[in-house]
């Protein structure tokens, strides 16, 4: 979930560029993960307790509702960090 001043895209470039090492070898974060999801949300006229709402909502509508059993790991900055902790 981007910050208050960025987008989806620049979000996605910087996780296929960020690299870890694992067992000596680098790789790129988006190898751990078989589905990556984004949420692009209205910064300027939308509050985060709304933002919060339409992310729930969307979550839910792609299975990630509440007592699901995948694992779910957030990606997240600034403003987008705030949304994701409500």
């Amino acid at each position: 979930i981007h910050g208050v001043i960025s987008d989806t895209k620049s979000m996605l470039l910087s996780m296929q560029q960020k690299k870890v090492e694992v067992n000596g070898t680098q790789k790129s974060i988006v190898e751990f993960y078989d589905l990556a999801l984004t949420f692009d949300y209205g910064s300027q006229n939308t509050s985060i307790n709304e933002n919060v709402r339409i992310l729930k909502h969307q979550l839910e509508s792609v299975g990630l509702g509440a007592n699901h059993d995948k694992q779910l790991d957030i990606i997240a900055h600034s403003t987008g960090g705030l949304i994701a902790r409500w």
